[in-house]
């Protein structure tokens, strides 16, 4: 499989190329589309998505309260890091839009996110 330079290095391309055949060729023979049947009569189908459009009134009440213990935890935050999580978890806005609008990198953003999911983890365990 692998392919030898003169100075004795691996080419990198035709190893990535390999694998990258090999987890093709595993995805199509264990994810194959027809080994799964899911038959719906238009109807039905219409029944499903409306019923799934209805929220459940307990699981909108867990949302809620959770949503209100996430807000009193962005309270504890810098005020940078409370406009970070109401725009990117609460607003639902992308990283790369975060950046163009701030004037930051896009890179730069991802890691102010990933501190500040580690900063909620934080708290939550601190709040139990």
């Amino acid at each position: 499989m692998r392919e030898k330079r003169a100075n004795g290095t691996c080419n990198e391309r035709y190893i990535f190329k390999c694998a990258k055949n090999h987890g093709i060729d595993f995805k199509e023979k264990h994810w194959r589309h027809d080994e799964i049947e899911v038959h719906f009569t238009p109807q039905e189908w219409e029944e499903f998505r409306n019923k799934s459009d209805i929220p459940d009134p307990e699981e909108e009440l867990i949302r809620k309260e959770y949503c209100e213990m996430m807000d009193e935890l962005a309270e504890t935050l810098t005020p940078r890091q409370r406009d970070l999580y109401r725009r990117y978890f609460r607003n639902w806005e992308s990283a790369t839009d975060i950046a163009h609008s701030s004037g930051q990198s896009e890179q730069s953003v991802r890691q102010s996110v990933y501190r500040l999911k580690n900063r909620l983890l934080e708290l939550i365990r601190i709040k139990g």
